[in-house]
This record gives C-alpha cells, sequence and structure tokens, in this order.
C-alpha cells in the first residue's frame, strides 16, 4: 500500500510539471475542471497520449481531494452520450482505468480507495465498481494476464474462487450499478477468466440492448473470442456484425473497424483472413474506416486505414486514406500500423 502512495505521489509531481502545464477554472474543487487538449481546427494534430493523461489527472485530482460527489458526478457525464477523445477513446474507460492503471499492482490500496469512497456514497455505482476492479486486480496478480496455457496448473482453485467471488459481488451491487455500462464490460471480463461463453453472451445481449454505444462492451467480448482464449475468427466477425447493427444508424460501420483492428493488434496473425479476404468483409471494414474518419478526423485513424488498406493489397483504398493528409501527414504514426507493417514498406509494395 506503501508503494501505491509512493508512486501516485511521484506521478502527481511528474505530470504536474509537464503536461498539465493548462489553466484550470474555478469550479475544479466541483469536478468541472478543464480537460486540456492541443487545440487544432480539424483536430489533425491532437496528441492523443496527452489527452488521455489529462483527462486520467482529472479523475486523480479529485480523488486526492477526496472529492466523491465530483467524482461520481464525472463518471455520469462520461456516460452521457459516452463523450471520446480526439482519436476515439470514450472517456469513460479512461476514468476507470485512472485508477486501475495507477493502483492495479496494489489491490489492497485499490480496495482502500473503493471502501472509504463508498462510506461517503454508498449508492455510487462506479465505487462499487472500483472494488469489483480491486477484486479483479488481486486475481489477476495470481493468475497473470495470459491465456489458460500460461496459468500455473496449481494456482487455478484459488483463482476460480477468486473470480467467482468477484462475479457474486457484481450480482450483488446489479441493482445499484448496471446503469454504468463498465458494470457489464467487468462481468465480461469474469466471463473470461472463468471461460464462462454462456455468461459472457448473457451479459453482452444485455449490456448492448442496454448501452450500445458503449464500445468496450463489443471490444471486451471480442478478446474472449480470440482463438487465443479459445474462440475463433467467425465468432469475432458475429460479434463486430452486432455492433453494426446496434450502432449503424449513429455510425455507421465504425466499430466493425474499430473490433476487427482491435482483434489484429491482440492475435497478429488474424490478419491472414485480411489479406485473403476470408470470413471478414474487406468492403466492409473499408466503409468502417471512412466512418470512423468522419467521427475521429486524426491522423491516427488514417493510420489505421492505410495500414488496413495495405494488408488487404488494395492500392487505391490506401492511396485514398493518404489523400486525407498529404504533404501535411508529417511523420506518420509508428504505433498506429498493423504488426509488420510500415508506411514506406506498403508504398513499396503497392505503387
Amino acid at each position: 500500500m506503501l508503494k501505491a502512495r509512493v508512486f501516485l505521489s511521484a506521478f502527481i509531481m511528474a505530470f504536474s510539471a509537464s503536461t498539465l502545464a493548462c489553466q484550470q477554472t474555478a469550479g475544479a474543487a466541483n469536478g468541472s475542471d478543464s480537460i486540456c487538449a492541443e487545440n487544432n481546427s480539424n483536430n489533425q494534430y491532437v496528441d492523443e497520449t496527452v489527452e488521455r493523461q489529462n483527462i486520467k489527472q482529472s479523475v486523480l485530482d479529485l480523488y486526492l481531494k477526496k472529492n466523491w460527489q465530483a467524482l461520481d458526478k464525472r463518471e455520469k457525464e462520461f456516460i452521457a452520450g459516452f463523450p471520446a477523445t480526439h482519436s476515439g477513446t470514450q472517456k469513460l474507460v479512461l476514468f476507470y482505468t485512472a485508477f486501475t492503471g495507477t493502483f492495479g499492482d496494489d489491490s489492497q490500496f485499490l480496495n482502500s480507495i473503493a471502501d472509504e469512497w463508498l462510506a461517503s456514497q454508498p449508492s455510487s455505482p462506479a465505487a462499487h465498481i472500483v472494488k469489483a476492479m480491486a477484486m479483479d486486480a488481486k486475481a489477476l496478480a495470481l493468475r497473470g494476464e495470459g491465456d489458460i496455457s500460461s496459468v500455473d496448473p496449481s494456482k487455478l482453485p484459488d483463482i476460480q474462487r477468486l473470480f467467482e467471488e468477484e462475479k457474486a459481488y457484481l450480482l450483488k451491487i446489479k441493482s445499484v450499478a448496471d446503469r454504468d455500462p463498465v458494470w457489464y464490460q467487468q462481468m465480461e471480463v469474469v466471463a473470461r477468466y472463468l471461460g464462462d461463453t454462456a455468461l459472457l453472451n448473457k451479459t453482452l445481449e444485455e449490456g448492448s440492448n442496454k448501452f450500445p454505444d458503449y464500445q468496450n462492451l463489443y471490444l471486451e467480448a471480442v478478446i474472449m473470442a480470440l482463438p487465443k482464449w479459445g474462440g475463433n475468427p467467425q465468432d469475432i466477425e458475429k460479434i463486430a456484425r452486432l455492433a453494426v447493427s446496434k450502432t449503424k444508424k449513429v455510425s455507421g460501420y465504425s466499430l466493425y473497424a474499430y473490433l476487427w483492428h482491435n482483434a489484429f493488434i491482440q492475435q497478429p496473425e488474424l490478419m491472414m483472413l485480411l489479406d485473403e479476404n476470408k470470413i471478414l468483409a474487406w468492403n466492409d471494414l473499408k466503409q468502417g474506416w471512412q466512418d470512423r474518419y468522419k467521427q475521429y478526423p486524426t491522423n491516427n485513424t488514417v493510420t489505421k486505414m492505410m495500414s488496413h488498406a495495405c494488408v488487404a493489397k488494395d492500392k487505391n483504398a490506401f492511396q485514398q486514406a493518404y489523400k486525407l493528409v498529404g504533404d501535411d501527414y508529417g511523420e506518420l504514426q509508428q504505433k498506429g500500423w498493423l504488426s509488420g507493417t510500415n508506411y514506406h514498406d506498403c508504398v513499396a509494395y503497392l505503387k
């Protein structure tokens, strides 16, 4: 627990001295402090990393002030309409990773935060969810985050017990906490580690009906559908199609591109499906990137469009994507390229 406090103190000092050199409004104590981001009228040069850090820092600032009411207010703001960063990361995700990313290695300390929060706000969905995440962190400290082949068999009974306890807790708090879609996402995490496909499917169905625009509901289901977790590409495609059916009127095929991209990142050998045009549909994936660019017109989005077009060997789509930024593109964002691809190799291949 001391380690977590020392880390937090160092993190706050370092971060405040660098990325948070921006003005905060007079309402900061009430949770309305400004979230700084680089200003640009066409959003092309917004630094996604800085934007994410600023959002998480604003959450940690409220925690340090023990302003539990403001934290609950911030959670509600991030649920309403699911605002996202310029590159498409929904801010509700960052709200929770402010806690798990900072204290995730110390489940006891994370649990103490939740308990203090609940003492002040006993009906807080966010506080209950953070407590569940502390249980998750405890189990993962024993298990590790790899697939089942990486787990010490002698630890499996204790791991199973810990995840069953988390499942029971999530069910206990459901009437209070399920107005936050992260309750459903957390139950999907439990389903994955328990290998409970029925629980995953039930949770995804209910959660997507209630919160169709929360993209991490589908993303968590896609992770469980990866072959390395015992799934298959057909299930990934099914989940991607479900996401489109729930969101097409608002965002077209955007989530189709987003989900398959994350599947490729998590398990690069799945890119062979794109190369061979099997199971997933390249035309829909291409449309997905066009739709996503309408939502999030950043270099990060274009980089991913070009990377997918390269793997699909679609020269026209690659060139059209580049035209969105042209000579103003500058240094391409290598982190946005799929494994084994980069701009120069793709240009040489597709010229």
